[in-house]
């Protein structure tokens, strides 16, 4: 756990050089059963923060594959489960890729409705964080396809974001807001 907290604050300070070397530098001291997972689950999140979004989702692939293939019983997959499916949903986002952006909101659904260790506040956090990303995306479409500008929707949007007080990556969705109203010229 203390490598991917290492790893998250350095995404955090974008330092991806440095970052990228300690990943790699350190990945032997991780368990041989669990170095493969842990591995592609930093990399895709060094990848996605540097917005090599292709690369990102090759290890997310490699993640997912990794995850499926652990049998130690004492495993706990939960919150790499969590984690990387709001990563996927991200890079799905960012990718503007309409299919599998749907599949991964339906199927995250299931698994958080269906997952008994996961507790009801942190549910609804990462539920919050499907509705927004919906919203955003929503939004998105009807913009580009309308050619439409409609801010007071937008601006709706957004306080409805910063309001929330139970949400998983709310500066995420904070920023895609802003990215939209950089797009829309607002």
């Amino acid at each position: 756990m203390a490598i991917i907290t290492i790893v998250s604050i350095g995404l955090r300070l974008h330092e991806f050089e440095w970052t990228e070397n300690f990943i790699q530098s350190n990945c032997d001291r991780v368990h041989h059963d669990f170095r493969q997972l842990a591995l592609s689950f930093n990399l895709s999140s060094l990848y996605y923060e540097k917005k090599e979004y292709q690369k990102a989702l090759k290890e997310s692939t490699k993640f997912n594959n990794e995850l499926k293939s652990i049998t130690d019983p004492g495993f706990e997959d939960t919150y790499y489960n969590l984690d990387s499916r709001s990563l996927l949903l991200k890079i799905y986002f960012e990718l503007e890729d309409e299919e599998p952006l749907n599949a991964i909101i339906d199927s995250f659904k299931l698994f958080l409705k269906r997952n008994k260790k996961v507790s009801e506040r942190q549910r609804n956090s990462y539920l919050n964080l499907i509705k927004y990303t919906k919203k955003l995306n929503s939004y998105r479409d009807k913009y580009r396809l309308l050619t439409r500008k409609n801010p007071k929707a937008l601006l709706s949007l957004k306080n409805e974001i910063n309001s929330e007080t139970n949400i998983i990556n709310q500066a995420w969705l904070q920023a895609q807001v802003e990215n939209l109203e950089k797009e829309m010229g607002v």
